[in-house]
């Protein structure tokens, strides 16, 4: 679970619309869950607290995109499913 938060740490200082990008992309290999989701489902804490994983629930909650010319809302909304 470290090393998944050292990434997204990573990714987030480097550049925060690529670190949005990440937690809500839906992977092959893990049944085409999320990042967020996966994190949610391993009760890792501190990677769904982390600012960008906040963002991206504050934007479920208010049922807003993060960003207009994104078309990644569908991939978030799998979470909740």
């Amino acid at each position: 679970m470290k090393l998944a938060n050292g990434v997204l740490n990573e990714c987030y200082s480097s550049d925060r619309h690529k670190a949005t990008l990440l937690v809500v992309r839906q992977m092959n290999n893990y049944d085409s869950m999320t990042p967020l989701k996966l994190a949610v489902h391993a009760d890792n804490e501190d990677f769904v607290a982390h600012p960008v994983c906040q963002d991206v629930l504050t934007a479920i909650w208010h049922g807003r995109l993060l960003h207009d010319d994104n078309h990644y809302i569908i991939k978030v909304l799998i979470f909740l499913s």
